[in-house]
């Protein structure tokens, strides 16, 4: 990531906020990887926010919905 961070050089960066998963062992990667993508950011000075996964949604969706609605007949 460090690396990646160093040659792309991003000011910051959007996260989605941590939520409890069923499947331990995936919970636990997706946290591992987190963890690692946060710690490149701090150390390159990227300014992180963080957003739920409702928020992305949303966000995303409001984006989307106006494009779809133009283009349906």
């Amino acid at each position: 990531m460090t690396e990646i961070m160093n040659r792309f050089r991003p000011e910051e960066m959007a996260v989605e906020d941590l939520f409890f998963h069923k499947n331990l062992q995936s919970a636990l990667k997706i946290g591992h990887a987190r963890g690692a993508v946060l710690i490149a950011a701090v150390q390159n000075k990227v300014k992180i926010f963080e957003y739920s996964p409702l928020e992305i949604k949303k966000s995303v969706w409001d984006t989307v919905a106006p494009q779809r609605s133009r283009s349906d007949p």
